[in-house]
């Protein structure tokens, strides 16, 4: 019995599976076929019975096509077909980019310096009146979310819901953040859109200058969108 157990694992040295022989240097499918076509032996898969039987393939018989002159022109030819493919990937990706990098500075040039519009005239005063309808409003469609704003909310509060209730109902700057969604350049004219339209809400409501947010101070945090 033992001598038995002895020859099987001989045998299995002296075998290679199909990806045993793959992961040895120059192996492809392509060649297994060229140079060994059918496997010298098959085995049921031990982990897998319902799996197709492994194909075993003589470890002499891979090392002789390996030692000819054939597999040595076939794997010369190989590396040459693996660095042409490589050097065309890679001058495909250096076009892709040089053709977006274009695209960008084409939609960059027309999209131009954003032309912002301010459209409350109110005051200080009424402009947080409104800011506070507006979140209150919100929230009355979020049942899970009751914390209300009212004019005993903290100043960091109320700046913060008003800055937002000026930028996104009046100001233009919805409308210029969508002409920029999907276009080659748009995260570079968004910052601009940003910037203008802060710049534009400081000069109508100096009073909310510290929640305003521009790109061009270097802040990390975004606007709420």
């Amino acid at each position: 019995m033992k001598a038995s157990t002895k020859g099987k694992d001989i045998m299995a040295e002296q075998q290679l599976t199909l990806s045993g022989v793959k992961e040895r240097t120059g192996w492809t499918d392509a060649a297994v076929k060229r140079f060994l076509g059918q496997p010298d032996a098959t085995r049921s898969n031990p982990r897998y019975r319902s799996a197709a039987p492994m194909k075993l393939y003589d470890l002499s018989r891979v090392e002789k096509v390996e030692a000819s002159p054939a597999w040595s022109e076939w794997t010369a030819k190989s590396t040459k077909r693996s660095l042409t493919a490589a050097d065309a990937a890679q001058q495909r990706r250096r076009r892709a980019a040089e053709a977006e990098e274009a695209a960008a500075e084409k939609f960059l040039s027309e999209f131009g310096t954003p032309e912002v519009h301010v459209f409350f005239n109110g005051s200080h005063e009424q402009l947080i009146a409104y800011a506070v309808a507006e979140y209150n409003a919100a929230r009355e469609l979020q049942p899970w979310d009751r914390n209300y704003a009212d004019a005993a909310s903290s100043a960091e509060f109320l700046g913060r819901i008003t800055t937002n209730y000026l930028r996104h109902s009046c100001t233009n700057y919805d409308a210029l953040v969508r002409r920029c969604e999907g276009q080659p350049g748009g995260d570079e004219v968004y910052e601009r859109v940003v910037d203008a339209v802060s710049d534009a809400m400081d000069e109508a409501f100096p009073e909310l200058s510290k929640h305003v947010f521009r790109y061009q101070l270097g802040k990390q945090l975004a606007p709420s969108m």
